[in-house]
């Protein structure tokens, strides 16, 4: 029988944690109102989806299975990855704990939080950053994005848990760093002459799309 791999599993957890609030369901003072009342244009409103009390432990079961199967923590990263699906990887992550931090703020959401988030953390320390600026650029783009839903993430946490604190504000202040450099660096890769608006791969090719 095949192991299923990482970046399987990754996808799997993606597709999860974008579908975990509609099976679990969204608490009330979250809701989304809708855009307009049925009876303005003789419209109804579909029926609610009914929640599927299956969903969320398969969900966790993804994220337990790729996080205790594929990730070593001593070495901060999945050591079957590269860089850049590393990287996606780690957004999948943070896009899973987004999801769990909505469903409730028990003590044990808030465990299982922590336990995840300081894996994360520990991927972003054993990032190759000084590596990934010599890499190819749309490579470095996949690791802004992974940084990028990382704070997104504890924004939303501090917002949902902690109203009057700043939910470990430090370590996103230091990704918010990291956003202000690397960015940079893509900048100066968009050729302007060549192709309007085309970016380079790699310092050593010609200008793509």
């Amino acid at each position: 029988m095949r192991t299923p791999s990482a970046s399987r599993i990754s996808l799997i957890l993606l597709g999860l944690s974008s579908a975990l609030p509609l099976a679990i369901g969204t608490p009330a003072h979250h809701a989304q109102k809708p855009l307009f009342m049925p009876e303005d244009n003789g419209q109804k409103l579909l029926p609610a989806k009914p929640h599927n009390p299956d969903f969320y432990p398969a969900f966790l079961n993804a994220l337990d299975v790729l996080q205790d199967d594929y990730f070593a923590t001593w070495q901060g990263t999945w050591p079957t990855s590269i860089d850049w699906t590393a990287a996606v990887i780690g957004t999948y992550v943070s896009s899973a704990l987004t999801a769990i931090s909505k469903t409730s703020s028990s003590k044990d959401t808030e465990n299982l939080v922590n336990k995840y988030f300081s894996q994360l953390v520990a991927s972003y320390f054993g990032q190759n950053a000084f590596g990934l600026r010599q890499e190819a650029y749309d490579d470095m783009l996949w690791v802004v994005l992974g940084w990028l839903e990382s704070i997104k993430f504890i924004d939303t946490h501090s917002s949902l848990h902690y109203e009057n604190d700043d939910w470990l504000g430090h370590i996103s202040l230091q990704w918010r760093h990291d956003l202000v450099s690397l960015p940079r660096t893509l900048q100066e890769r968009h050729h302007e002459r060549t192709v309007h608006h085309g970016l380079n791969l790699h310092v050593s090719l010609l200008p793509w799309r």
